[in-house]
């Protein structure tokens, strides 16, 4: 099992490998601010914990670099894939969005009961970014800031399980329009 120093390492790593730090202009010490942060924040709760973060950034990694990802994302959509990776489930309490609802818990009061930990933790992320010291953010244009934070919450957002089906039939859908397309484009220059 990794040590806590070793996640870090391999987060620093990770947005290395993405050329971040330099695209961005992050800096080393922002980055580790941040990255402190985050894991102050998370809880120590049997699974939605900062090594599960860690997991989660460090297969969005191998998705980005082993099966191609990186060449059809921009370095803003990499940028928030892996910060939303690794913020998506950032101060999360250890019970489920159906039991805080249940329990009228104030995190499903203030969020009306809709998405109640997914967007807590997307305003957990943007909280800890809004701050300067642990800004990983604060180089990119006002656009591309836009463009990262409506990408974050968006993907944030959708580790709401309620909506998993839903985006499992898209993906079907997707995919076999994908594979009708494939097999039905003529073949061209096999030999004669």
């Amino acid at each position: 099992e990794k040590t806590e120093e070793e996640l870090f390492l391999s987060l620093v790593a990770i947005y290395e490998g993405c050329g971040l730090f330099t695209k961005f202009k992050i800096s080393k010490a922002t980055f580790a601010a941040f990255l402190t942060e985050i894991r102050r924040r998370y809880m120590d709760v049997p699974y939605h914990n900062f090594r599960h973060a860690v997991d989660v950034t460090q297969t969005v990694y191998c998705f980005l670099t082993q099966m191609g990802l990186s060449s059809v994302l921009s370095s803003t959509e990499t940028l928030a894939l892996l910060t939303a990776a690794l913020c998506h489930d950032v101060q999360h309490p250890g019970y489920n969005n159906a039991f805080l609802v249940t329990a009228h818990a104030p995190l499903a009061v203030m969020y009306s009961d809709k998405a109640v930990l997914e967007n807590f933790h997307s305003a957990v992320a943007f909280a800890v970014l809004g701050r300067p010291r642990t800004n990983i953010f604060s180089n990119l244009s006002r656009k591309q800031y836009q463009a990262t934070r409506q990408a974050m919450i968006h993907m944030i957002l959708a580790t709401d399980m309620t909506c998993h089906f839903g985006m499992v039939e898209s993906f079907k859908k997707l995919l076999n329009q994908h594979l009708s397309s494939v097999t039905a484009a003529p073949r061209r220059g096999r030999g004669k």
